[in-house]
């Protein structure tokens, strides 16, 4: 196997192609063999829980403690097969030292079933923000 690796301007390597096997697990015995991808229900079963109960944790409580406004936005949109789909995301300033910043966080990305009412809309809404 032929690995070609570049560097990047902020000094780190990647691999920009290779031929043989491609796989990423290859890749990655030939960097560095100790290595070994998680299986995919590892992930799904146990890290991904985990990681998605801490972040809404640390979300749940910058939203009870904000001392401000925060906006929500909610989208509905179709995909080319006609695919509803619903996304809400909130944002706010958060100061940071001396300096505030605009901060976005996605609440919600999901498959939105029936017509696009304003019933249906709430309702899907405050399912979202009762979590």
């Amino acid at each position: 196997m032929q690995v070609c690796c570049r560097r990047l301007d902020c000094g780190l390597w990647i691999a920009s192609g290779y031929s043989g096997e491609h796989t990423l697990q290859t890749l990655l015995s030939l960097l560095d063999g100790r290595f070994k991808l998680p299986a995919r229900s590892t992930l799904s079963d146990k890290h991904i829980p985990v990681a998605v109960a801490d972040l809404k944790s640390k979300l749940t409580e910058k939203l009870t403690d904000i001392k401000a406004a925060a906006n929500v936005t909610v989208d509905i949109w179709s995909d080319r097969t006609m695919r509803s789909f619903m996304g809400i995301t909130v944002h706010m300033l958060e100061k940071s030292a001396s300096t505030y910043h605009l901060t976005s966080y996605l609440l919600d990305c999901r498959r939105f079933a029936g017509q696009h009412t304003g019933e249906n809309t709430g309702s899907c809404f405050s399912e979202v923000t009762a979590q």
